[in-house]
């Protein structure tokens, strides 16, 4: 490298960066760029004794209109010049500011020699394809699997289009369970850069174009219960993870219970702090040795009774895998004397923990059932016979979804 051509950012703050240049740039303006914004920053020199003969450490101060988050830097929302050069951040540096976005926000490492975050480089094109660092700690699902990111992006017209798909499909859900005297409600929760998009540091809009046109739709039917506002807080989830917090399920489960015009009173008790790993803080470290606070309540109260659900039926694909999973409990001091049937995915879950939808529903209804597949499955509605009948999805996999429409399982 000649590095007589490049200034090098060798350190990163919220509020300043330090780096160092060759001493022919001294009077050349530091000029931040961010998205339309050209700001003049004001520098001053340090005397590094680690700098080669010709080279002068500076340090200056970010303009205070201008939020410097990992997320930024990330996705080349900021950048520096010099005399028109664009300034190299050091890769390791970039790594410090992100490790100490994360440390400072209750997430810790159980045991550094686990750690395999050794190859920078690589990590940090994990990081570009598959987690966002915003502010405040979050961490958000860049592309994945599903292509998030560039869902942002999606032609309106394209998006519509596919919304009257899977507002079809939702439509015959909806007429399959009338016809059997069963209550249908849909759920899709939106993505947590969706929810707190002002956290990413990408600029992203408040939802992706075609969850924006779907809730435009559904928000018309009797069967869709509309979230995002009741998500749209930082409390309702989890710094390290794409899942939603303690708060965002209870958010969820009064919802439902809202929609079904009950009003039972009970009682959440017993707070725990806990450590639970993250899906997106292990893609991001690349090991399974992170673990984020969090805070939960581990017992529902009703009547003057602790909820205690017994599991009666359980069934797990083999191979790991996810789709097919069942849970099937039954709870005789439930509030609710209703039988319920939801297909959903990791949102739900198996009801293992406080975080999970169904560990809720498994101690609120008398009788619930979880399914992990996004389809409906006619044949289990009609052995089973709920009084009520959940399908979750999330905003992520609505593309998707909207592609099932002429599936008999639906």
């Amino acid at each position: 490298m000649d590095f007589a051509k490049n200034i090098i950012i060798d350190m990163i703050f919220p509020d300043y960066i330090q780096g160092w240049m060759h001493k022919s740039y001294i009077d050349k303006e530091l000029i931040i760029n961010f998205n339309l914004i050209r700001k003049k920053m004001n520098y001053q020199f340090l005397d590094r004794e680690d700098l080669p003969d010709g080279y002068i450490g500076f340090r200056s101060y970010i303009p205070p209109n201008i939020k410097l988050s990992p997320g930024n830097l990330l996705n080349n929302i900021i950048f520096f010049t010099i005399s028109n050069l664009k300034i190299i951040i050091w890769e390791f540096a970039f790594m410090e500011f992100c490790q100490m976005q994360i440390n400072k926000n209750d997430i810790k490492l159980e045991n550094s020699s686990n750690n395999k975050y050794n190859n920078v480089q690589q990590a940090i094109n994990n990081i570009c394809n598959d987690v966002i660092i915003g502010t405040n700690g979050f961490l958000f699902i860049g592309e994945g699997s599903n292509k998030l990111y560039s869902q942002y992006g999606m032609n309106h017209s394209e998006a519509k289009e596919k919304s009257l798909l899977l507002k079809k499909l939702l439509d015959k859900r909806n007429l399959f369970c009338e016809n059997n005297n069963i209550l249908f409600l849909q759920i899709i929760i939106p993505e947590k850069s969706s929810a707190l998009h002002a956290l990413t540091g990408c600029d992203l809009p408040d939802m992706t174009p075609i969850y924006k046109f779907t809730c435009d739709e559904l928000n018309k039917k009797e069967y869709f219960i509309d979230l995002y506002n009741k998500l749209a807080v930082q409390k309702c989830w989890r710094k390290g993870d794409s899942h939603i917090a303690f708060s965002g399920v209870q958010s969820i489960m009064e919802a439902i219970i809202a929609r079904l015009g009950l009003d039972i009173k009970y009682d959440y008790i017993n707070s725990k702090n806990s450590y639970y790993g993250g899906d997106l803080l292990i893609n991001l470290m690349e090991s399974n040795s992170y673990y984020e606070k969090v805070d939960i309540l581990t017992d529902i109260i009703y009547s003057e009774k602790i909820l205690k659900p017994k599991l009666i039926y359980m069934s797990d694909p083999p191979g790991n895998l996810h789709r097919g999973t069942i849970r099937h409990y039954v709870n005789k001091d439930a509030p609710i004397k209703k039988k319920i049937i939801c297909f959903g995915n990791s949102y739900f879950g198996k009801g293992d923990n406080p975080l999970e939808i169904s560990w809720h529903c498994s101690r609120l209804f008398e009788e619930f059932i979880f399914l992990w597949d996004h389809r409906m499955r006619l044949k289990e509605i009609i052995d089973i016979r709920p009084d009520i009948v959940i399908c979750q999805s999330a905003e992520r996999f609505i593309l998707s979804l909207s592609m099932s429409h002429e599936n008999y399982d639906f």
